[in-house]
């Protein structure tokens, strides 16, 4: 029993989930960066935005101040994290508007050795497409989605896709392969 007990602590311990935790905080980071640099450039652009507006991520919707604190406030809804090799993984986080409303973000990182960048591609947000699954097959990280035609309203994304990015090289392509029957 004592060998067993052993094992599975062995196992516990060099699982990924000391790991997943370091990642958590490293996307965190990246994506409160990028969005507070992202409403930087949106305030310069027009004065009339309120600069002490509140932006940024909150891990559960528990962590949201008070409604008239929320500012642009956003909440993790889940974190997927898929490994690609040893030293790199890449992380999909769904987030929504601690304020409410129908905004939906997403987030794809590629965390390497501990350090997390935000992917932008004009393909990936609220009414673009949004992943509803990732993998990874060696250097090629594959989003699974759903992608919204020009006219489509939020609820009723008409088609689906997928998009594949090369961590190696930060190229991507997108492919509509499957439009859904209404």
């Amino acid at each position: 029993m004592r060998g067993h007990l052993f094992l599975v602590v062995a196992l516990f311990l060099s699982s990924p989930t000391a790991v997943a935790a370091d990642e958590f905080s490293c996307s965190f980071a990246a994506i409160d960066s990028y969005l507070k640099a992202d409403w930087e450039k949106y305030a310069r652009a027009d004065p009339s935005v309120s600069k002490a507006e509140k932006i940024g991520i909150v891990p559960r919707y528990a962590k949201c101040p008070p409604m008239e604190q929320r500012g642009m406030l956003e909440y993790m809804d889940s974190f997927q994290l898929v490994p690609v090799d040893e030293r790199t993984d890449a992380i999909l986080i769904d987030t929504h508007q601690c304020g409410g409303g129908n905004k939906h973000g997403q987030y794809f990182l590629i965390s390497r050795s501990g350090k997390c960048d935000v992917i932008t591609k004009p393909e990936i947000g609220d009414m673009a497409f949004i992943a509803e699954n990732i993998y990874a097959n060696e250097n090629i990280v594959i989003l699974k989605g759903v992608k919204w035609a020009e006219k489509d309203p939020h609820c009723c994304p008409s088609s689906e896709g997928t998009l594949d990015y090369n961590v190696q090289t930060n190229q991507y392509s997108f492919k509509l392969h499957k439009i859904k029957q209404r």
